[in-house]
């Protein structure tokens, strides 16, 4: 480190001679000799009451989602928007982590989180 007047010194990140002249504006001021450092401010006991009294909401859909249509079962003919006609195969999960493993009529088996997937549910 150099020491610059003013009492400001600067730790350059790399060879300031490639740049010409350091930049005085950026330069840091040295660390306290003496004193106390800021204290963070603790929540006051108001705020933590409310803080407990918070809790968490598990098992609701997250966001923008789909509604999983109730008549979706293993066997169900279905189709999506994007992969077309198909059949599920298996259901698996709860929740919001509820999946699909279907196949489809191309011939390629695909996982679904059923929270995102926009299926139609044709029978």
């Amino acid at each position: 480190m150099t020491p610059v007047d003013g009492g400001y010194r600067y730790k350059p990140l790399i060879n300031a001679d490639i740049f010409g002249e350091v930049d005085k504006s950026r330069l840091r001021q040295d660390k306290p000799v003496r004193g106390t450092p800021p204290s963070i401010s603790q929540p006051n006991s108001g705020q933590l009451k409310k803080l407990r009294k918070l809790k968490p909401q598990l098992g609701e859909p997250v966001g923008n989602t789909n509604t999983i249509d109730p008549n979706l079962t293993e066997g169900s003919l279905i189709n999506h928007t994007r992969f077309g006609r198909g059949q599920v195969v298996k259901i698996e999960g709860s929740g919001n982590d509820r999946k699909a493993e279907i196949m489809f009529d191309k011939g390629d088996i695909k996982k679904l989180l059923l929270r995102f997937a926009k299926l139609e549910v044709l029978g």
